[in-house]
């Protein structure tokens, strides 16, 4: 079973605190070989985006064994521009590329060299983009988020894909307060924390329970896949309820939550100097007086309102505690009309009348 692993968090850091245990489930939980073309930075709300210029650069990169903070990486030279033998502490040879999410999915099925892939996409039985530093539910985060994107990507490339997001709970609401409440946990798993004062990347035992399900997920999922899926959308929850031993995890099929944007910039008023690398302008213009900056106003997106709160869909799953499956495709086109069994004049091949 070859499988490609891509995210779009990049290699191991305070913001990319998942990607290595992951890979060491699905290699050693699993069994699976498993090639890793993961961005060279945080290359979030990248959506399906393709680096296009300048040319992107690539390094080997080989991670320290349980360094999944990327602390160790700090004083370590782990990151190389060619391939050389592993040291003591590292455990594998991974691949970053300073491209986009999606530019990651296409290089790591298309454009790898002898000794590290193959050229062919055919070669890759599975595409997994993830985990996701943060949850990706509704149709507002899937459609901006870059994990996401690099698994509809692969689709597109003709290769089964699966995007996995973790959701933390740093301010958790009533939803999730009262699903940990009636998690039975064992006596010597008993947190001694609430979900709000967890650290960013969570109880060590909460990530290890979620790769362990979400390897066991993905595998069930991929043994049988549904021919009219492009990509899988899991989001797990780390809450204490995966913990519980007395009941199985919940898991649920669900639909995407239909979100909506709020306010994603805000006006910053001074004058600002001239962005480098940028060519555009004619040598005239004169400097900005004012800019936009990304500082999205995020309640629209991670909060149903309560006439929102439907049983099926990926929000209400996971802010109870339960883990969430979606189906998605990238496939655009398959949107029809949705009176086309009223109104045949708006069916495909129809001519549309002025």
């Amino acid at each position: 079973m070859r499988v490609l692993l891509v995210n779009d968090d990049g290699p191991p850091a305070p913001h990319s605190p998942h990607i290595l245990g992951l890979y060491e489930h699905l290699k050693n939980q699993l069994g699976w070989d498993v090639t890793v073309v993961l961005p060279s930075s945080q290359k979030s709300w990248g959506s399906m985006a393709f680096s296009l210029h300048p040319p992107c650069s690539k390094w080997y990169y080989y991670p320290i064994k349980g360094d999944h903070s990327g602390e160790k990486a700090k004083d370590y030279h782990n990151w190389s521009p060619v391939q050389r033998p592993l040291k003591e502490d590292e455990i594998a040879e991974w691949i970053l590329v300073d491209g986009s999410p999606t530019t990651c999915a296409n290089i790591g099925l298309y454009s790898l060299g002898s000794g590290e892939g193959s050229s062919s996409s055919s070669k890759f039985d599975l595409v997994i983009s993830g985990p996701n530093f943060g949850r990706n539910t509704g149709t507002a985060f899937s459609l901006c988020s870059g994990t996401i994107g690099a698994a509809q990507a692969a689709s597109l490339s003709g290769i089964p894909a699966v995007a996995i997001s973790y959701a933390h709970f740093h301010q958790p609401n009533k939803m999730v307060e009262e699903a940990e409440a009636k998690a039975k946990l064992n006596t010597n798993l008993q947190p001694s924390k609430k979900l709000g004062d967890l650290p960013q990347s969570a109880p060590l035992e909460v990530v290890e329970r979620a790769h362990e399900i979400s390897c066991q997920l993905i595998e069930k999922l991929y043994k049988n896949w549904e021919s009219n899926v492009g990509v899988y959308s899991i989001n797990v929850p780390l809450t204490f309820n995966l913990l519980d031993k007395d009941k199985q995890t919940q898991v649920y099929w669900t639909k995407t939550w239909d979100s909506k944007f709020g306010q994603l910039f805000q006006v910053e008023e001074e004058e600002t100097s001239q962005p480098a690398g940028e060519d555009f302008k004619p040598s005239s213009a004169p400097l900005p007086k004012s800019s936009f900056k990304f500082a999205p106003n995020m309640a629209a997106m991670l909060q149903p309102k309560r006439d929102q709160q439907s049983s099926e869909t990926d929000i209400w799953a996971v802010l109870s505690g339960h883990i969430s499956v979606a189906r998605l495709s990238p496939s655009y086109t398959a949107i029809l009309p949705a009176l086309q069994s009223e109104n045949s004049s708006t069916a495909p091949g129809t001519h549309f009348k002025l």
